[in-house]
């Protein structure tokens, strides 16, 4: 057996069996009801919160489809999505995500579909809410499952097959999260964003070693694909407006973002995080869009989506034995640390969002009950869409985020202005989700998005439809605008503007 089929092996066995043990050590400290197993009871501190949602946004699309991207489309990538995400996801879980959280600590809610379908009260706005996060979650989920399947099958040289990598890694996933709920997913994120960080910056300075140094691999690239040292001519102005701002905004839209998010233990572990979240990203982003750059001349030749594999395959081919079976486990630790997330979000909105509607005298041990069962039902559809194996992993999560975008903005109206009404919000939630696949998918729509990515237009109506329709149907209750903005006029102030808030 070669160096580097021992220390894949050892690596994979050492890590999988942390991530069971991290999940048992969980199961020993949640308690059997609904508060604790999908919401830890609301305790994290700073430091859990922080890699926890920094390691769960480290999906497929972030791991394989960004270095992919940048493989194709050269180091513009890092601009396109790099610089704004890490600044605007800051500014997005504070705007919106510390009054989500103010309102969940208040009155417990747990999902999108509970908090706003209070908000608006409307219960069909919960249910839509929840139609539309379950649709566009279990694709994200595959996606994720695709990139940690390819990976694994790469690095094992084909001796572990696309297909029963998708199972194995399904299958631990499982485990621990059905054992340790929102207590294991958060704690094994953790480490798996550790994991990351440091064997991304390692990864990045040995690739380049083995490529020439920085000086060599960049005069390789400056005589074979030059252009992919610049933006022009390779990503339109156009493109790289609508996809800087996409994924930001799409973060604190995300289910599994947003429930995390509402764990937090005080408002300092929310404050925090958005102080911590740009650092970790510059530091953990810049590394794989030059590694997948790289790529291009390391390992030249890639087309369409076999390009999603050019980081397991830089890995392998330029790492030494010791740094393949690290870089292997950090890339698994990347995209496992969403997928338990997403696993357990599925498990939260079926049993929160339909169980607890259709049964609302369910007491917590049977929503505990039933959330393990849904986490199941969660891996079954994931491990068969993955063994599908959809398109490019890039173009479908893009697809995917421009959804939960559109989500965000009758949930932001909800939080800020207090004459939006539930009629307002479902015309400004239905239509642009209906229009998506329209304007996305079929060629009869190019003309209204100027050349730029749909969400911008859709956006736009979706704003236009929750102020003009809430503005011509009667407002909300006094009741209901009384329950949701007090709190925030007891931090912020009526107006909202102008004042520091006080801790909570």
């Amino acid at each position: 057996m070669s160096g580097y089929t021992i220390s894949i092996t050892i690596s994979a066995i050492l890590y999988f069996v942390i991530l069971v043990a991290i999940g048992v050590y969980s199961y020993k400290k949640t308690s059997h009801s609904a508060e604790d197993y999908f919401m830890a009871n609301r305790s994290f501190g700073p430091f859990v919160l922080i890699l926890s949602v920094f390691a769960t946004n480290l999906t497929a699309f972030y791991m394989i489809g960004i270095p992919a991207q940048a493989y194709r489309q050269g180091i513009g990538v890092w601009g396109m999505v790099g610089v704004a995400v890490g600044i605007l996801t800051a500014v997005c879980i504070y705007v919106f995500g510390y009054r989500a959280w103010i309102l969940g600590k208040k009155y417990g809610f747990v999902t999108q579909a509970e908090m706003f379908g209070a908000r608006y009260d409307s219960q069909t706005y919960g249910i839509v809410m929840f139609i539309i996060n379950v649709i566009l979650l279990i694709p994200y989920i595959i996606t994720s499952l695709v990139g940690a399947a390819l990976a694994l099958e790469v690095f094992t040289n084909g001796i572990v097959s696309y297909s029963a990598g998708t199972i194995i890694l399904a299958v631990i996933v499982l485990l621990y999260t059905t054992f340790g709920g929102m207590r294991g997913t958060a704690y094994t994120n953790v480490l798996q964003g550790i994991i990351f960080l440091v064997v991304g910056v390692v990864s990045f300075f040995a690739i380049s070693s083995a490529g020439g140094g920085l000086g060599g691999i960049t005069q390789k690239l400056l005589t074979n694909h030059p252009e992919l040292l610049q933006r022009a001519g390779v990503i339109t102005v156009k493109e790289w407006i609508t996809t800087m701002l996409l994924p930001p905004i799409a973060v604190v839209a995300f289910p599994h973002i947003f429930t995390r998010l509402l764990t937090g233990k005080n408002s300092k572990s929310i404050k925090r995080l958005c102080l911590s979240y740009p650092i970790l990203y510059f530091v953990s982003y810049l590394p794989i869009v030059f590694i997948g750059v790289w790529g291009a001349v390391l390992i030249p030749g890639l087309q369409g989506k076999a390009a999603d594999a050019i980081v397991p395959m830089l890995f392998s081919q330029y790492l030494p034995p010791l740094l393949v079976g690290i870089g292997f486990t950090a890339i698994l630790a990347a995209i496992m640390s969403s997928i338990d997330a997403m696993f357990l979000t599925v498990s939260t909105l079926f049993t929160r969002d339909v169980l607890k509607k259709f049964y609302p005298d369910m007491d917590s041990q049977a929503q505990f009950k039933w959330g393990r069962i849904f986490v199941i039902a969660a891996a079954v559809i994931a491990i068969i869409g993955t063994l599908v194996r959809p398109a490019s992993i890039f173009s479908i999560a893009i697809f995917m985020m421009a959804g939960f975008v559109l989500t965000l903005i009758p949930a932001f109206g909800g939080l800020y202005w207090r004459r939006a009404n539930k009629y307002g919000a479902l015309a400004s939630l239905i239509i642009p989700e209906l229009l998506l696949p329209l304007f996305s998918l079929t060629p009869y729509f190019k003309w209204a998005t100027f050349g730029m990515h749909p969400i911008i237009v859709l956006g736009i109506i979706s704003i236009i439809l929750l102020v003009v329709v809430s503005l011509a149907t009667p407002p909300p209750s006094k009741n209901v605008e009384e329950k949701f903005f007090a709190p925030f006029d007891k931090l912020f102030g009526r107006t909202g503007s102008g004042q520091v808030p006080r801790s909570v």
